[in-house]
C-alpha cells in the first residue's frame, strides 16, 4: 500500500529539477501585499466545512459541535467573499466574476468536477466491493475512463484551436457525460465488467473536452494581465467542487452503510455474540480479505450455514445502491453544468470579434 505513494517520488524529483532549471522567474511587483486575510478566511472556512461534512458522514448529528463547525465554516467563506471587494489584491478579483463567460465556466467546472471525482473514487470501489473483483482489477477499471478523457480532450483541443470554437465541444461532452452517469447509476453486481468498461469509456469521452475547454473559455474572456488569476481561480473552483463532492458523497455512503447494516444485516445475526456482530458491521468485509477470512471463521461455528455468504451479499447490494445513488447525483450535477454551459456566449478563440449570430 505504501508504494502507491512512494512510486510517485522519482517523478516528483524529476519534475522539481525541471521546474527549478527551466521555469522562468517572475519578479514580484513591488508594493503589492499578499492578501493574508483572504488566505486565512478561505483556508479556515474550507477546513471547518470539510471537517463538519466528514463528521456528519461518519454518523455524527448536525447539532452540537458539528453544526457549529459547519455554520462557522460557511460564515468564514461568506466573509471571504465579502473581503474580496475590499482587498487591494484579492485572490479572486470580483470583476472577473462579473464576466459572464468566466463565471459560467467556473460554475460548470465546479459542478462537473464533482462527477469526475465520483467516477475516479467510486469506480474501483464498485469493481472490488460490488462486482467482487480483485484490487488489481479495480485499478485497471480506471483505464477506459482515463483513455476516453485523454482522447476526447486532445481531439476537442485540436478542433477548437483550428476553428476557434469551443462551446460546441463542451456542450457535446456534457451531454455524453450526463447520459453516461445515468447508465452508470444502473450498474449492479450482475453487470458484466465489459459493460462497466464501455460505460466508463463513454464517460471519459464526455468529460475530456470539459477539462481544458472550460479553462480556455475563461482565459479567452479575460484581459492578458489577469490570465494567471483566471487560470488559478478556474482550478480553484474545480478543486472546491471535487472536495465538496467527496465529503458529501462520503457522507451518503456512510449513511447507506449504516442503513444496510441495521435493516438487512443485523437481523441475520440476532443470535450472534456482539464481538462477532462487530466484525460484520463494516463493508470492509468486501475489500479486506483478512477481515473477511476472520469474520467467516468466527461465524462458521456460531450461525447457520450460509449466513456469512448472505451477509456479504447484503453488503454488496447496499454498497451498490450507495454508488448508484452517487452516480445518479453526479448525473444531475452534469445536467446543471450543461445548463450553465448553454448560457456561455458564442465566442471564438481569436482576436477578431465573433459572429454575433453564431451559436457554436
Amino acid at each position: 500500500w505504501r508504494w502507491v505513494f512512494f512510486v510517485n517520488v522519482p517523478f516528483a524529483i524529476v519534475a522539481l529539477v525541471v521546474l527549478q532549471r527551466y521555469l522562468p522567474t517572475v519578479p514580484r511587483q513591488p508594493g503589492v501585499p499578499l492578501d493574508l486575510p483572504s488566505v486565512g478566511l478561505l483556508t479556515s472556512g474550507m477546513l471547518l466545512t470539510m471537517l463538519a461534512l466528514s463528521a456528519w458522514g461518519e454518523g455524527a448529528a448536525l447539532g452540537g459541535t458539528v453544526g457549529v463547525a459547519l455554520l462557522a465554516g460557511v460564515t468564514l467563506l461568506g466573509a471571504f467573499i465579502a473581503w474580496q471587494n475590499r482587498a487591494v489584491e484579492p485572490l479572486i478579483p470580483p470583476q472577473l466574476m462579473r464576466e459572464r463567460t468566466i463565471l459560467l465556466a467556473n460554475i460548470s467546472g465546479l459542478l462537473i468536477s464533482a462527477g469526475l471525482f465520483a467516477a475516479t473514487i467510486y469506480l474501483p470501489l464498485f469493481v472490488q466491493a460490488v462486482a467482487g473483483e480483485s484490487a488489481a482489477a479495480s485499478g485497471f477499471a480506471l483505464a477506459p475512463l482515463l483513455l476516453g478523457m485523454i482522447l476526447s480532450g486532445s481531439l476537442a483541443g485540436v478542433l477548437a484551436s483550428r476553428n476557434g470554437r469551443y462551446r460546441r465541444y463542451i456542450i457535446a461532452g456534457l451531454i455524453i457525460a450526463s447520459g453516461s452517469f445515468a447508465v452508470a447509476a444502473t450498474f449492479d453486481s450482475s453487470t458484466p465488467l465489459g459493460v462497466v468498461a464501455a460505460g466508463m469509456l463513454l464517460l471519459g469521452i464526455g468529460l475530456g473536452p470539459t477539462n481544458a475547454l472550460f479553462l480556455v473559455a475563461a482565459q479567452a474572456a479575460a484581459p492578458k494581465t489577469l490570465l494567471g488569476t483566471v487560470t488559478s481561480s478556474n482550478q480553484f473552483f474545480r478543486q472546491v467542487g471535487g472536495t465538496l463532492a467527496l465529503a458529501l458523497f462520503g457522507a451518503l455512503m456512510a449513511q447507506q452503510a449504516a442503513l444496510t447494516f441495521e435493516s438487512d444485516i443485523k437481523p441475520l445475526l440476532s443470535d450472534t455474540p456482539p464481538e462477532v456482530v462487530a466484525l460484520m458491521a463494516t463493508p470492509e468485509l468486501l475489500t479486506d480479505p483478512r477481515l473477511a477470512a476472520q469474520a467467516a471463521s468466527e461465524l462458521a461455528s456460531l450461525a447457520a450455514p450460509g449466513t456469512f455468504t448472505a451477509v456479504v451479499t447484503k453488503w454488496r447490494q447496499g454498497v451498490g445502491e450507495g454508488i448508484s445513488l452517487i452516480y445518479a447525483l453526479s448525473g444531475a450535477l452534469a445536467v446543471l453544468a450543461l445548463l450553465a454551459a448553454l448560457l456561455l456566449p458564442a465566442k471564438q478563440l481569436s482576436d477578431e470579434e465573433p459572429d454575433s449570430q453564431s451559436t457554436s
